[in-house]
C-alpha cells in the first residue's frame, strides 16, 4: 500500500474528529463515564488523532507552530502505553475542549498549505 500524503493524515484528523462530536453529542459526562463502549470508541478514536498527527511531516508541522503536535503526540503514547493509568475525565476533557479546536486548527491548515505541493 503506498505511503499516505500528510493531507489525508489532516483528513483523518477531521473524520475522527468529527466521529467523536457525533458519538457524544449531547453526552454528559457522567453518560460517558458509565458507556464503556461509547468511552473505548472515543479514546480510541483520540488515539487515531494522535497517531495522524504524528505521520505528519515535520516541515509542515514547523510551519504551524500554533497546534500542539507535542501534547497531540503525548496523549496518543499515553493512551498506547499506560493504557491502564488513562483517567476518563481527562479523555473527556480532551474531547470536548481539544477535539473541536484541533478540527478547527486542521482546516486552518489546509487553508494556508493549499498552493504547496510538499508530500
Amino acid at each position: 500500500m503506498p505511503p499516505r500524503v500528510w493531507r489525508e493524515r489532516v483528513q483523518d484528523i477531521l473524520d475522527r474528529a468529527s466521529a467523536i462530536r457525533q458519538s457524544t453529542e449531547g453526552t454528559s459526562f457522567a453518560e460517558f463515564a458509565g458507556d464503556a463502549d461509547m468511552r473505548d470508541a472515543n479514546t480510541h478514536r483520540v488515539m487515531l488523532i494522535g497517531e495522524a498527527a504524528n505521520s505528519i511531516p515535520e516541515a509542515i508541522r514547523d510551519r504551524h507552530p500554533e497546534i500542539p503536535w507535542r501534547r497531540i503526540r503525548d496523549m496518543r503514547n499515553v493512551l498506547v502505553h499506560i493504557y491502564f493509568a488513562v483517567r476518563v475525565a481527562r479523555v473527556w476533557e480532551t474531547i470536548e475542549r481539544d477535539v473541536p479546536e484541533l478540527a478547527r486548527q486542521m482546516r486552518e491548515l489546509l487553508a494556508a498549505e493549499a498552493g504547496t505541493d510538499e508530500q
